[in-house]
């Protein structure tokens, strides 16, 4: 046991699932010598559908809800969301990511064993979700919650990397490098 009490928030959680991606990478880079180099562009996609989504609430779930709208909404705490333990909500979420990137990468022999080697990479991400429930069906219709959520998000991002190696001996080496990442907005 971890010492976190789990919550009964979400008792059920199945669906129809279905999930296309698709991804490419393509690289040009120039023959070994004392300056090297590669450059190339990747791009990523996915649509995913979650069809007919079944969940049932639990025991938890109404004061989960009755936190949790209050700290998004940033106010006082309001009445507590009532939901009966065993309601059910049926729904469908559609979700889209595409993630196109452009990068460069150079290495140049200061001398044969010292190299440095300097990149830069563009990324752009972009997100978009949609997910609609319905209580059609379900028992405890009055008071599960039906909701329509539309979101999105999309943001570009500059990463690089500098580094010099030297190598000591065939066998060790020593180096330093500073470089910069990067986390997609979800």
């Amino acid at each position: 046991s971890s010492g976190v009490p789990s919550l009964d928030i979400i008792q059920v959680n199945v669906a129809q699932t279905k999930d296309d991606q698709y991804t490419q990478e393509l690289r040009l880079a120039s023959n070994p010598g004392r300056f090297s180099w590669q450059a190339g562009v990747f791009v990523f996609g996915e649509h995913l559908y979650d069809h007919y989504i079944l969940n049932q609430f639990g025991f938890q779930a109404g004061s989960f809800y009755s936190q949790y709208l209050h700290f998004q909404n940033a106010t006082a705490l309001t009445p507590g969301v009532s939901i009966a333990a065993g309601s059910q909500y049926i729904g469908d979420t559609k979700v889209t990511e595409q993630s196109d990137a452009v990068f460069a990468q150079g290495n140049y022999k200061i001398l044969d064993n010292l190299v440095l080697t300097a990149g830069v990479r563009y990324t752009y991400d972009y997100k978009h979700g949609e997910t609609n429930t319905y209580d059609i069906g379900t028992p405890y219709t009055a008071t599960s919650i039906q909701f329509l959520d539309n979101a999105g998000v999309g943001e570009g991002n500059v990463s690089y990397l500098a580094s010099l190696a030297y190598k000591i001996t065939p066998t060790v080496m020593a180096y330093v490098s500073y470089s910069t990442g990067y986390q997609a907005a979800g």
